[in-house]
């Protein structure tokens, strides 16, 4: 019983170690932002500028 069960490892093993070619696709395109979408990310661009300034302002005040 434990040859048949080693034989059928050695037999995953071997199907495992098998090289399949990877399709190639066009790449996608981009997709455009429009609307809300883009004023929510123009707002979480000023709002991530506005943080990084304030740690910039906290680090020079603070004493290290």
């Amino acid at each position: 019983m434990l040859n048949n069960g080693s034989a059928e490892k050695n037999d995953v093993l071997v199907e495992l170690n098998k090289v399949t070619p990877i399709p190639v696709h066009a790449p996608l395109q981009r997709a455009k932002v429009k609307g809300w979408v883009n004023v929510v990310f123009w707002g979480l661009r000023i709002y991530i500028l506005a943080m990084v300034v304030l740690v910039i302002i906290g680090f020079a005040r603070g004493t290290l």
